[in-house]
């Protein structure tokens, strides 16, 4: 299970589209196991760091990558060592910091059928009316393109009887990434329409773009049921931004932190596009 997790952007290295070789280092931050004993949950911290190789198709071993791309110490002599010896808030010349938190749970015994899910406790939305808001459907069709594009192939997301059946949900899951995808994409969106209009803060200094993401997966969302997207400002550079199931708790919650970015490119569609949304109302 997708529990949530964080992305953070460096501000002075951004990772642009234009055919430079890029590297991810994917390694295991941390792992926890809670609870008693036959009813255990590990939970597995990864962290995810993404930067450019160097360039002119110069070569670098394993570890000077890793300590190049701050996820080993400076001082480490092999690519073994994992980035608790390094300053986790060190970007190094990452351009991008991910950490996923999962959560693995035990099988269900072979042959047992599937009971009902337990309800989640569903969190009410913040009182306040948010500054903008979009809703749709998520459908069959788009879980199926954002487990290709993500190479997940679970089957919580493609087989609707096996998440009946075995897993106790009432219709497919959809991705905490996809919903995470979601949320980022629909402020983005905002900001650029806001720049667009001249309503946007700062305007004067560049473009408001997202340089920190912290989310949390609250509760399940289903295809073919309805998902709200609200976002509101909470501070200067800061904004809430959560998902709606369609009785209107929050299922998804994210803190997003925002910077000026001297280049102004438009934001609106890119997203949208890839997974062929962009004729919906979103």
């Amino acid at each position: 299970m997708w529990a949530g997790g964080s992305l953070r952007v460096n501000p002075a290295r951004p990772l642009h589209l234009d055919g430079a070789r890029a590297a991810c280092i994917e390694l295991i931050h941390d792992v926890t196991i809670k609870g008693r004993e036959g009813e255990e949950k590990i939970f597995v911290g990864i962290e995810r760091r993404v930067g450019v190789c160097l360039p002119d198709g110069r070569k670098e071993d394993e570890t000077s990558l890793r300590r190049r791309l701050g996820a080993i110490s400076p001082e480490a002599t092999t690519s073994s060592s994992v980035s608790s010896t390094a300053d986790g808030d060190d970007f190094g010349e990452s351009a991008v910091i991910e950490r996923r938190n999962i959560v693995f749970m035990r099988s269900a015994p072979a042959g047992s059928t599937g009971t009902p899910a337990s309800p989640a406790k569903i969190l009410p939305p913040p009182t306040s009316n948010p500054d903008f808001s979009h809703t749709f459907v998520p459908d069959e069709r788009l879980l199926f393109r954002y487990s290709a594009l993500t190479w997940n192939a679970h089957a919580i997301h493609l087989d609707s009887a096996f998440v009946r059946e075995v897993e106790g949900h009432r219709s497919l899951l959809v991705h905490g990434p996809l919903s995470f995808t979601m949320l980022v994409t629909a402020l983005r969106r905002h900001l650029a329409m806001q720049r667009a209009d001249g309503t946007e803060r700062g305007s004067d200094k560049g473009q408001e773009v997202v340089e920190r993401v912290e989310y949390r997966n609250l509760a399940p969302l289903y295809a073919g049921e309805k998902m709200r997207v609200c976002g509101r400002r909470t501070g200067e550079g800061k904004w809430e931004v959560w998902a709606e199931t369609p009785e209107g708790g929050v299922a998804v919650r994210s803190v997003i932190r925002t910077g000026v970015a001297a280049e102004t490119k438009d934001a609106r569609y890119g997203d949208l596009a890839m997974l062929g949304l962009e004729g919906q109302d979103l």
